[in-house]
C-alpha cells in the first residue's frame, strides 16, 4: 500500500517546518497485519514558503489587475459622459445662435441704416459666427473622439487646402504685418485625403502661428518628403511653448499658464481638433519649440499615393 501526505512537524527549537513523506507498507498476508514500512520523509519547509509567497503574489497581481480593470472602466465611463455632456452643450449653445444670426442679416438689408447701425450688426454677426465655430468644434471633437466622424476620402494635393486655407488667414497675416515664406518643395504631394478637414488643419495651423506671433513678425510654411510621406510644417517667431506644454498642447481646453499665452485667450480646441483629424487620417502631428520667445513649429505627416 503507497501512502504519502505533507505535515507540520514542530523541532525542538520550536520552529514549525513542513514535512512531505512518501512510502509504502508491507501487510502480512494471511494476518493482514502491518509487518514494514518503507518510506522518505523530507523537509519542504522552503518550498512551501515559496508557494505560499507565490501565492501571496497571484492574489496581490490579481487585486491589481482588478483594480485597473476598474479604473479603466471608469475612466471609459468618464469619457462616455464628458463626449455626452459636450455634444448635448453644444447643441443647446448653438440652437439659439440660428434665429439670432438670421434676425441680425435680415435687419442689415433694411434700407436707410446708418454706418454706425450697420457697423454694430456686422461686429454681431461676426461674434456669433465665432461663436457657431467654436461650438461646430466642439461637437467635432466630441464626434472624432467617438469614431463617428466618416471622412470623405478622395485623392488630393495636399498643397490645395494648404493654399485654400492660407487664402483665408491672410487678411489677418497682412493686418499684423507678418512676413510670410512660403516652400512647397515636396514632389510627391497627393495623399487619400479629406479635403475640407485637411483645409481646416492648415486653417487652425496657420491662424495659430498668426496669433501668437507678434506683429512684424514671420511665418514660415515649408512641404517636403521624408522619404515616401509629406510633410508640412508651420512654423513662427511668436512666444514659443514651454517644454512642459509641449507634452499636453493637443489636450482640449489645453491653455498655457504664462501671461504670454494666456493673454490671446480661446479654449485650445484648434490643435486638439487638428491632432484628432490628422490621426483619422493615420497621420501624425508634433509640435516642437525651443521655448518662450523662440517661436513654435507644427509638423503634420501623411502618407503619399503618388
Amino acid at each position: 500500500v503507497d501512502f504519502e501526505g505533507e505535515f507540520r512537524s514542530s523541532g525542538l527549537d520550536g520552529e514549525i517546518r513542513w514535512l512531505s513523506a512518501h512510502g509504502r507498507a508491507y501487510y502480512d498476508e494471511q494476518t493482514g497485519r502491518p509487518v514494514r514500512m518503507i518510506g522518505v520523509i523530507r523537509d519542504i519547509t522552503e518550498r512551501t514558503r515559496f508557494e505560499e509567497q507565490l501565492r501571496a503574489h497571484q492574489q496581490q497581481l490579481q487585486s491589481a489587475l482588478a483594480a485597473a480593470e476598474l479604473a479603466r472602466e471608469q475612466a471609459e465611463a468618464a469619457g462616455r459622459a464628458k463626449d455626452q455632456f459636450l455634444a448635448v452643450l453644444s447643441h443647446e449653445l448653438r440652437t439659439p445662435l440660428t434665429p439670432v444670426l438670421m434676425a441680425v442679416s435680415a435687419i442689415s438689408s433694411e434700407k436707410g441704416l446708418s454706418d454706425e447701425v450697420l457697423d454694430a450688426l456686422d461686429m454681431i454677426q461676426r461674434n456669433i459666427k465665432v461663436e457657431a465655430r467654436l461650438i461646430e468644434d466642439l461637437l467635432d471633437l466630441t464626434r472624432i473622439a467617438r469614431h463617428k466622424v466618416e471622412l470623405e476620402l478622395e485623392q488630393l494635393d495636399v498643397h490645395v487646402p494648404l493654399e485654400q486655407a492660407l487664402k483665408t488667414c491672410q487678411p489677418d497675416i497682412v493686418a499684423k504685418n507678418l512676413r510670410l515664406r512660403l516652400q512647397l518643395s515636396a514632389r510627391k504631394s497627393f495623399v487619400l485625403g479629406d479635403f475640407a478637414r485637411l483645409q481646416q488643419v492648415f486653417w487652425n495651423l496657420i491662424k495659430n502661428a498668426v496669433k501668437f506671433t507678434a506683429k512684424g513678425g514671420e511665418i514660415f510654411i515649408h512641404s517636403y518628403n521624408k522619404d515616401g510621406p509629406i510633410v508640412v510644417e508651420v512654423s513662427d517667431t511668436g512666444v514659443g511653448i514651454d517644454p512642459e506644454l509641449l507634452t499636453r498642447i493637443f489636450n482640449p481646453f489645453e491653455q498655457g499658464e504664462s501671461d504670454s499665452v494666456r493673454q490671446f485667450g480661446g479654449l485650445g480646441l484648434g490643435l486638439a481638433l487638428s491632432k484628432a483629424t490628422v490621426d483619422a487620417h493615420h497621420g501624425s502631428l508634433i509640435a516642437r519649440s525651443d521655448g518662450k520667445d523662440q517661436g513654435a513649429t507644427f509638423a503634420l505627416e501623411l502618407a503619399t499615393i503618388r
